[in-house]
């Protein structure tokens, strides 16, 4: 596990070769984990504040545990930043791996980004409730779809054409 994350990391702009399934399991699983350490600990910040009824009003009494949950927060946001380049190159090497042209992997961002683009073009109506349903039926979708091609062995699609 430690070794195929670490060539996560190392391989963070390696859009070219191939991945085993084995590999990127081992790093979804990986970063599973990172994220809910980080998540617990978010919990955990919440439950403190929330069980020791902080006032969050500004001047208020304990303003340290405000500071703490937006450090998680923002901890948070940089670790899934920092993951977005190596996740995509990962998507892309096991992709060629099943046997799949890598081009694929940018059809989920793209066709969300379509989506909430004609979202923000859109006032506060029953049209935007509909577009952000499509952006949600369509992401469900296309991370099943992701999950399925990631799942397949090596050569899949090659071999059974």
């Amino acid at each position: 596990m430690f070794k195929a994350y670490g060539n996560f990391w190392k391989q963070y702009f390696d859009f070219k070769g191939r991945t085993s399934r084995k590999g990127y399991w081992w790093v979804v699983l990986a970063n599973a984990l990172i994220s809910l350490f980080f998540y617990v600990c978010l919990l955990m910040a919440m439950g403190q504040m929330l069980a020791s009824n902080v006032d969050a009003t500004p001047g208020g009494k304990f303003p340290g545990m405000i500071i703490c949950m937006l450090s998680i927060l923002g901890l948070i946001g940089l670790y899934h930043l920092a993951i977005i380049i190596p996740s995509l190159a990962i998507s892309v090497r096991r992709y060629r791996d099943a046997g799949l042209n890598p081009w694929w992997v940018w059809l989920l961002p793209l066709s969300g980004l379509a989506i909430v683009a004609a979202a923000m073009t859109q006032t506060f109506s029953t049209q935007l409730g509909s577009l952000l349903l499509a952006f949600y039926i369509v992401s469900v979708v296309m991370s099943l779809a992701n999950l399925v091609i990631c799942a397949l062995p090596s050569d899949y699609i090659v071999k059974n054409k």
